[in-house]
């Protein structure tokens, strides 16, 4: 018997699962080393007076002269230096205060990036034999997750098959409704066309324990698809093809409403055979584009997260953005193109951003095509210049190269 289908209204009115690959944690001293590589310099006195003051004499010394010649340089770096000793004790102490500031600056960042531990495996809710007309099929996990198992469930009348997050945390629930909540209603702003087919890219939700009074466990239960990840298609092109363009429309979607999916990763998103498409899912860390609110804890896991965001709690709000999708989104593409795991620990995420060849030097990227890595390349530059999610969905063409190349470099 088939499955009625559920309107966004009813998702509404209802609402009125991560899983977490192991990743090799970096131990506190090497953290501790790659946060002084990329937390914010400090300078002394007289270098922030040079940095301030040499525009001001070359320009007084050569005007209109453009960029000045090393003999010009070299006069002007001397003038500064003459300047800097005619300044008094006071004059000097502000700049003395000044780089002072800077060291302790560098220090409590380096100090709050250490201090960030790894989020623990939560101990997750123990599942229960029934949820709304769902009841447990089984009782093994499907998915141990980081903040929710994940367990096959079974409608007691149309015999359909479900997944059932359960969650152990409060906190982590509620984030989750709160932006399934705010994806849905910004479906229900747009036209019945458009929102029939966004409702196509992310996984549907049937059911949600939110009367915690009859029913004390925390779960959302969804349909069910095997994870992205776990269906070969780095072994099929033309279907590595098919999923890039779709997994890129469905982030492009989001975008679209301004909003930032902030866990992308293969198991980001689960695979429906039958009418061969992906669904994304995992939205406890969605957000506005412009919710500068503080976060409880770091976007993206490690091996998915940007460079820039490996930074103190406190500064990551103002660094999210589109650039940041794309370097996840860029990394989940080259697991999935290779069958391999791209990054394992956070120094080879800064040796790859660091390396003039990076393709070269990485195991998951050197199985791929020359022509493909330049593609998935184009998501893992430095911040500011990488592809976006919505170019690449936009044109076909990014998509067809995993066809027109052989992915696999034999």
């Amino acid at each position: 018997m088939a499955s009625r289908e559920v309107s966004t209204r009813e998702i509404l009115a209802l609402l009125s699962s991560t899983t977490q690959p192991q990743v090799k944690r970096p131990t506190k001293a090497e953290t501790k080393k790659l946060a002084q590589s990329v937390a914010p310099k400090k300078r002394t006195a007289y270098a922030i007076f040079m940095k301030e003051t040499y525009p001001r004499i070359r320009d007084e010394m050569y005007p209109g002269a453009g960029k000045p010649t090393k003999q010009q340089n070299r006069r002007v770096v001397s003038a500064v230096g003459e300047a800097w000793q005619a300044l008094s004790e006071c004059a000097r102490n502000v700049y003395k205060q000044r780089s002072q500031q800077e060291v302790e600056a560098r220090h409590k960042a380096i100090k709050d990036m250490v201090d960030v531990l790894p989020e623990a495996k939560q101990q997750c809710a123990e599942p229960v034999g029934s949820i709304g007309d769902y009841e447990l099929y089984g009782h093994e996990p499907l998915l141990p997750g980081h903040v929710a198992d994940c367990y096959l469930v079974q409608h007691r009348v149309l015999r359909t098959r479900a997944r059932a997050a359960f969650y152990s945390c409060e906190d982590e629930f509620k984030r989750e409704i709160a932006s399934l909540k705010r994806l849905y209603q910004s479906f229900e702003e747009e036209s019945e066309e458009a929102h029939k087919q966004n409702e196509d890219f992310f996984l549907r939700l049937l059911y949600a324990t939110l009367d915690r009074e009859q029913e004390p466990k925390r779960c959302i239960v969804t349909d069910f698809f095997p994870p992205l990840d776990t269906v070969g298609v780095e072994k099929d092109k033309w279907k590595l093809r098919d999923v890039s363009y779709q997994m890129a429309r469905s982030v492009a979607t989001l975008h679209r409403m301004s909003l930032l999916h902030l866990d992308l990763r293969p198991q980001s998103w689960y695979y429906d055979a039958n009418a061969n498409c992906v669904k994304l899912c995992n939205f406890r860390l969605c957000r506005p584009e412009d919710d500068t609110t503080d976060m409880t804890c770091l976007p993206y896991l490690l091996p998915y997260r940007a460079p820039e965001l490996n930074a103190p709690l406190a500064e990551i709000p103002t660094r999210l953005g589109h650039q940041g999708e794309s370097w996840a989104f860029g990394v989940s593409l080259v697991e999935l193109a290779s069958g391999r795991r791209m990054f394992n620990t956070l120094r080879e995420i800064v040796s790859f951003q660091k390396a003039k060849n990076a393709a070269r030097g990485n195991e998951a990227m050197q199985v791929l095509h020359s022509g493909v890595q330049k593609t998935l390349l184009q998501f893992l530059c430095r911040n500011g210049i990488r592809l976006s999610v919505v170019e690449f969905a936009q044109e076909p063409a990014f998509a067809q190269t995993f066809v027109n190349l052989s992915v696999l470099d034999d």
